[in-house]
């Protein structure tokens, strides 16, 4: 009967590569799901910035207008 030390041993290194993989994995789906939540927040920054510089020239044509 052959020792199974080695091959256990290497079955176990083998398993912990996979799990830190796994981790990987995960962190890297957290990753982009952040990264997607971050494109979205700067849409509607860019979104916002817009609508501040049309109320600005809307109040501006208003103004003109008024006098």
């Amino acid at each position: 009967v052959k020792d199974p030390v080695p091959i256990l041993e290497y079955t176990q290194t083998l398993q912990t590569g996979l799990e830190k993989v796994s981790d990987l994995a995960a962190q890297n789906q957290n990753l982009k799901e952040i990264l997607d939540e971050l494109a979205h927040v700067k849409s509607q920054e860019l979104t916002v910035k817009q609508l501040r510089d049309k109320i600005k020239d809307l109040e501006k044509k208003t103004e003109v207008i008024i006098q």
